[in-house]
């Protein structure tokens, strides 16, 4: 009896070692403060899996009901992980929204969850490179709009800009496309679909939106998604 009881004891300890270790290698958190073009770990899982999932987000101001409603959105795609790929989750935000992302990793537990595939979650401090930013969007509006600001303009902060940055800090050697989604938008089925459609799709194209044309759920080629700005300096606003 005590020598089975030995080894019932010992296997739970095993177990717990071992699940240990997985949760660490399955979910990952990293933060990082102005470090761009981060070449993930992701890349060195088993090449059996295929061309991973990666979502973005952009987080500007800590008001406490936007904050809510990216916990909300964060928690709905990682419940939809896809079934057979690694998932990849980058959030791009200014210094007020990244200080608080640890008490929302801390109080959702997240580092606690188990997941079939690996899941990693970049966030990313784009404080920095604010002002850069800035002047690229105002660089687009102003030979139409020669008074537009960033500054006093009411309907988008800057943060509305930052899915056109994602490339500056995704590698994009990592993966070709990138879902970026606002956050009152919630998923309700697994991201596998997803991918498989975007991939039977013409895979060079710019972005997929749906029939919705929906800026708030959209699929970007981070190979291309400076062509973006590009095109928006060539059109005609006044006209639109």
């Amino acid at each position: 009896w005590l020598l089975r009881h030995v080894i019932i004891v010992a296997s739970v300890i095993i177990l717990s070692l071992v699940a240990a270790h997985l949760k660490k290698e399955l979910f990952i958190i990293n933060h990082y403060r102005n470090q761009k073009a981060v070449e993930l770990d992701a890349i060195k899982v088993d090449n059996s899996y295929q061309s991973p999932v990666q979502v973005a987000f952009g987080l500007s101001g800590n008001h406490s009901g936007f904050l809510a409603e990216f916990e909300v959105a964060l928690k709905s795609v990682i419940l939809n992980a896809p079934l057979e790929r690694y998932l990849s989750i980058h959030i791009l935000a200014d210094r007020e929204a990244f200080v608080r992302l640890k008490g929302i990793f801390n109080r959702t537990e997240l580092s606690t969850w188990h997941t079939r595939n690996p899941i990693e979650i970049h966030a990313y401090d784009v404080t920095p490179d604010l002002p850069q930013m800035k002047r690229e969007i105002e660089d687009v509006y102003t030979p139409h709009f020669p008074d537009y600001s960033l500054d006093f303009h009411l309907r988008h902060t800057m943060g509305a800009f930052y899915r056109l940055f994602v490339d500056r800090y995704v590698s994009k050697t990592a993966a070709k496309h990138i879902l970026y989604m606002d956050t009152d938008v919630v998923i309700m089925a697994n991201l596998e679909a997803l991918w498989k459609l975007v991939e039977h799709q013409e895979r060079n194209t710019l972005f997929h939106w749906g029939k919705s044309m929906c800026s708030g759920f959209v699929v970007m080629n981070l190979q291309r998604i400076k062509e973006i700005l590009t095109l928006a300096k060539g059109s005609n606003f006044t006209k639109a």
